[in-house]
C-alpha cells in the first residue's frame, strides 16, 4: 500500500519542484525521508516504521543469527536482531518525550529602515576613512598586526561598514541599539559603543557645513534680488531690537503751494482750483462739487 502510494507521488511529480519556468529538478530531499519525517501528516502512513519497512527494505533484512551459533535453537543472542516493543513516536510518544528539543526560539528581531539611494559627500568618505582608520586599529589591538595582514577585515567588513555608513547619513544610527538593529553587526556588543561616537562626531560637523551652506544659499540668492537686499536686512535687525539709523522715508512737496505732504493736483492744496471762487474766474463754470 505504500510502496504504491509512494509511486503514485513521484508520478503525480511530488518529488520535483519548479526552478525556471518549463524546467524541473528533482528535490534535494528524497521522497522516503519526507515521509518518515512527515509520516503522522501523511494520509495513510501515520506510522514510521512503516516507511522503514517499505522504503528501507528493513522487512527483507535477513538475520544471521544461527550462523554465529548453531547450538542455540534460539541462535546467537547478540547477531539476533529482534523487534522493539516499541514501535515509533507517533504510536509511543511518551518514550520518546526524553529525546525532544526543548530550546527557546529567539525572539524575532525588529526590522531595519529601507534606506533610499543617494550620492555620497565628502563627509561620508570622511566617515568612511574614520572607521577604516578605526578598524585597523582595533584589529592590532585584538589580534595583533599578523592577523591583519594575513585575514583583512574581521571585526568589520567592507559591506557592513558601507551600510554603517549608509544609515549615518540618513541619521538612523543615534544609539548602540540603533546600530544592532539597523546593521545586524554581530560586534554591536562590544564595539557599538565606539562606533556610534564617531558617528555622532562626524554628524555634528555635517551639521554644521550644512547649517553654513545653507545661510551662504540665502546671502547668494538676497544678492540676486538687488535693492531687496538692504529692505531684508532692514527688517531682520529691527525684528531683532536692534537700533539702525534708518532715513525717514522723503515725504513729497506741493510746487504750488511749497507745503510737504501733498502736490498741486490734491484738494487739500489751498491753491487748488476746487478752493477758488468762480467769481475771481473768467469763463470758468463753478464746479459740481467740492472736496471736503
Amino acid at each position: 500500500m505504500l510502496a504504491s502510494a509512494l509511486l503514485e507521488a513521484f508520478t503525480r511529480g511530488e518529488g520535483q519542484f519548479t526552478v525556471h519556468a518549463g524546467k524541473w529538478q528533482k528535490k534535494d530531499l528524497d521522497p522516503g525521508i519526507d515521509y518518515l519525517i512527515n509520516a503522522s501528516e501523511h494520509s495513510g502512513v501515520g506510522c514510521q516504521r512503516k516507511v522503514f519497512d517499505t522504503c528501507f527494505d528493513n522487512t527483507a533484512a535477513e538475520s544471521d543469527h544461527h550462523e554465529c551459533n548453531d547450538s542455540n535453537m534460539s541462535g546467537c543472542p547478540c547477531c539476533n536482531v529482534t523487534s522493539p516493543a516499541t514501535c515509533c513516536d507517533i504510536h509511543d510518544p511518551s518514550v520518546f518525550s526524553s529525546f525532544g528539543s526543548h530550546l527557546p526560539k529567539p525572539p524575532q528581531a525588529s526590522p531595519h529602515s529601507c534606506l533610499p539611494k543617494y550620492t555620497k559627500n565628502k563627509y561620508n568618505y570622511k566617515l568612511e576613512e574614520a572607521l577604516l582608520d578605526w578598524h585597523e586599529d582595533k584589529m592590532v589591538a585584538v589580534y595583533g598586526w599578523a592577523c591583519l595582514y594575513d585575514h583583512g577585515a574581521v571585526i568589520m567588513t567592507s559591506t557592513m561598514l558601507n551600510c554603517i555608513v549608509n544609515c549615518a547619513h540618513h541619521q538612523k544610527i543615534l544609539t548602540c541599539q540603533d546600530l544592532k538593529r539597523e546593521t545586524r553587526w554581530m560586534n554591536s556588543n562590544w564595539f557599538g559603543d565606539e562606533i556610534v561616537n564617531i558617528i555622532q562626531q562626524h554628524a555634528a560637523v555635517g551639521r554644521e557645513a550644512s547649517l553654513l551652506g545653507e545661510l551662504g544659499a540665502a546671502i547668494d540668492n538676497e544678492l540676486a534680488a538687488g535693492p531687496l537686499l538692504s529692505l531684508h536686512f532692514t527688517t531682520i535687525f529691527l525684528a531683532s531690537g536692534d537700533s539702525l539709523n534708518v532715513p525717514s522715508k522723503c515725504r513729497s512737496r506741493c510746487s504750488a503751494c511749497g507745503q510737504e505732504g501733498h502736490n498741486a493736483r490734491n484738494c487739500v492744496c489751498p491753491k487748488h482750483a476746487s478752493h477758488v471762487s468762480a467769481g475771481d474766474k473768467e469763463n470758468v463754470s463753478p464746479p459740481a462739487h467740492l472736496c471736503a
